[in-house]
């Protein structure tokens, strides 16, 4: 299945920054789920029902930041460490499956990463476990290793860290 790349649908000013939102409709016919994507929502529609259950090779969405960190060993070790704590987080009873937090770079950097992950809420937590499992260990890893910033979104879970407060 491959994803229908729409033009910018709008411009605004945020922060004297142009930001562009764009919509990512999946469509497939053989399939029996189908998703709308808008930034960081998302809308999931289905012939059968999907509620409590971790959609099966669902597409995903990722965007990064082209620029790499410039001491990938100490970055990616600290990102491991932080993705474990927001994971740990989100599948916690009551954290209504957020996990949020950050982390300083060592010396001579002063940069923190700062990391937030998201879970549907009809997931259960072994479930919102799997899916931030696999935004980290699989999209992170296969499109954003060195990178300054990424975010996966799947149609169970959400998973983001930049190197600056979001």
């Amino acid at each position: 299945m491959n994803p229908i790349h729409l033009p910018p649908l709008d411009s605004y000013n945020n922060f004297n920054t142009n930001i562009k939102i764009y919509l990512f409709f999946f469509y497939d016919s053989d399939k029996e789920y189908n998703s709308v994507r808008y930034d960081n929502c998302f809308l999931r529609y289905s012939k059968a029902n999907f509620v409590g259950k971790l959609g099966n090779n669902s597409p995903a969405v990722i965007f990064f930041n082209a620029e790499n960190v410039t001491d990938p060993e100490t970055f990616n070790a600290k990102l491991a460490g932080l993705e474990d704590v927001v994971r740990s987080q989100a599948v916690k009873p009551g954290s209504k499956g957020i996990g949020k937090g950050e982390t300083k770079l060592l010396p001579p950097s002063a940069e923190t990463i700062y990391a937030v992950v998201q879970c549907t809420r009809d997931l259960a937590a072994a479930d919102c476990g799997r899916c931030l499992a696999a935004a980290a260990a699989g999209y992170f890893a296969d499109y954003c290793d060195n990178k300054k910033g990424c975010r996966a979104l799947l149609d169970g879970c959400y998973a983001r860290y930049e190197l600056y407060p979001f």
